[in-house]
């Protein structure tokens, strides 16, 4: 069901499920291991899927490990692009509810 689904989902930097931990400001890691998705993870994926674009397309322009870093800068590209993608669909349909 996906309105089960979005209460574990943030929406727009917005915790949808209401984190006890994420409200009382108690940190960055105390939300990364609370029950649930909240904003920390998803800034931490954000970040860490453009880290991966940044070294996948560094080592496709220096040639290394030529193509098979091309074809990897080109899967984490659409993976990234995907995320993005579902995230913003996701906010349109909270933002219509």
């Amino acid at each position: 069901n996906f309105s089960k689904l979005r209460i574990f989902i943030m929406d727009e930097g917005e915790n949808l499920r209401g984190d006890k931990a994420e409200r009382e400001g108690s940190g960055f890691i105390t939300g990364l291991f609370s029950p649930g998705v909240g904003s920390g993870t998803h800034t931490l994926l954000r970040l860490i899927l453009l880290a991966l674009n940044v070294v996948l397309l560094g080592m496709a322009i220096a040639g290394i490990n030529s193509p098979h870093s091309g074809i990897m800068f080109l899967l984490a590209a659409g993976l990234t692009g995907s995320y993005f993608w579902f995230m913003t669909e996701l906010a349109k349909a909270s933002n219509s509810d």
